[in-house]
């Protein structure tokens, strides 16, 4: 059996099960892979519909991929929609659910919406070619992320972000990144005019946005640090479709604006 096939065996006593407990039960049986390898075949599963995620009282926003449990989908499977051309196969509401607010946690499965840490880490794991993100304030969440995936450290996945510099954290963040990874590239578009006052932005940027190749892109109201993701409140959009594609031309193109190399 392959690695899906096994976790489905094991799935199928209707128990929900995390992660880390897959993993430990795939390895009694002698099979040799790592967290982030099964949380792959996870997810493909989960995107045919087989498997779906339960967030409970032990599910740790700071370790999303270990953490989150999965159920085996025993009603029928739905049937294969045919979409029409240039609609989204896919969209998902994203939110942040900080510790401090526990009920924000029950909409996860109530309204069957995502948090932001597992989404942000399922779309740094899951690129096979190109991250492109875009957002003023990034910190350790982040950096923590692209340093866990094996094709970003072997330089097979092309990361660009394009950010701020005023902030004194996100720019030790990236500057450190830009150093330390050879696929990692970084913008800074901030912009100022020097008045007798002081300084004033006269250029910036404001998005937050993350996608995947061509294949998922993330948009919403966080930043990619911890504040966002312990205290704040924050909604965004998970999208699969043509439109991921029309995002990537614009960054694209805002890219070469702001002076990005058009390769490594």
């Amino acid at each position: 059996m392959n690695i899906e096939e096994h976790i489905i065996e094991h799935l199928k006593a209707g128990n929900a099960v995390s992660t880390a407990e897959l993993l430990r039960l795939l390895k009694r049986q002698g099979l040799a892979l790592g967290i982030y390898e099964l949380y792959k075949a996870l997810i493909k599963l989960e995107s045919r519909h087989i498997i779906r995620r339960l967030h409970d009282e032990t599910f740790d926003p700071l370790r999303p991929a270990e953490t989150i449990r999965w159920l085996l989908i025993k009603e029928e499977r739905p049937p294969q929609y045919k979409k029409e051309e240039g609609e989204p196969t896919q969209i998902k509401v994203v939110i942040t659910a900080p510790p401090s607010k526990p009920g924000l946690s029950s909409m996860l499965n109530k309204y069957n919406i995502r948090a932001l840490a597992e989404v942000v880490e399922e779309l740094v794991l899951s690129a096979e070619r190109e991250l492109r993100i875009i957002c003023p304030f990034i910190d350790s969440f982040l950096a923590t992320l692209l340093i866990k995936s094996g094709n970003i450290i072997e330089g097979k996945v092309r990361v660009r972000i394009i950010s701020e510099q005023r902030d004194s954290t996100t720019f030790r963040t990236l500057s450190y990144l830009s150093r330390t990874l050879s696929s990692v590239e970084v913008v800074f578009a901030d912009e100022y005019k020097h008045l007798s006052q002081g300084p004033r932005k006269v250029f910036g940027v404001h998005a937050k946005a993350v996608s995947a190749d061509d294949e998922k892109l993330l948009v919403g109201s966080f930043n990619l640090n911890l504040p966002h993701l312990m205290v704040n409140f924050d909604v965004g959009l998970l999208v699969a479709g043509p439109i991921v594609q029309l995002f990537n031309k614009m960054f694209d193109e805002l890219w070469l604006l702001l002076g990005g190399k058009t390769c490594k």
